[in-house]
């Protein structure tokens, strides 16, 4: 009886130990969640900022570059593949709309590019409310997510901080 009580109290240490050391660190800035997770490739914590789509089906995530200093990660994820080499953007209403160029990753399913952390983009999306952004998808459908910008300046503030 001692030696089993022993041996789950084990266990249950254990397993405590494990996903304490294991799980990311995850933060909620309204729409924004905050993630900081380990790097597989430099074994370094890294952080991370992301939203997803009204719809569920899209994502927006900003990463701290590990290579350069003064630019940061942005990417867009799909539930879908996505065949458009670019993908646009609009902040709330304004009639401009962006154009970025963006490298396919994740099977296909995302777009990557980098912004610069004090950039117009940022500068923007701060002051913002919404950002719409369009892409095409296979098969032949052009996406228009649209993500929420509460708490992306809160968010954007803790991917920063040291």
């Amino acid at each position: 009886m001692k030696t089993t009580l022993h041996m789950c109290l084990l266990v249950i240490l254990s397993l405590l130990a494990l996903s304490a050391t294991c799980l990311a660190e995850q933060i909620k800035f309204a729409d924004w969640v905050g993630i900081e997770e380990p790097d597989p490739e430099t074994k370094k914590n890294r952080k991370k900022i992301g939203t997803y789509a009204g719809d569920g089906n899209s994502s927006l995530w900003l990463a701290v570059t590990a290579s350069v200093k003064d630019r940061l990660e942005l990417t867009l994820m799909s539930d879908r593949t996505i065949v458009s080499d670019y993908f646009s953007y609009r902040i709330d209403r304004v009639d401009t709309l962006a154009l970025r160029s963006g490298i396919k990753g994740c099977n296909g399913t995302c777009l990557t590019d980098e912004v610069e952390k004090n950039g117009e983009l940022i500068r923007i999306m701060r002051r913002g409310l919404r950002i719409k952004v369009e892409f095409d998808a296979a098969p032949d459908l052009t996406r228009q997510p649209s993500f929420s910008l509460q708490g992306f300046s809160r968010a954007y503030q803790w991917l920063l901080a040291d």
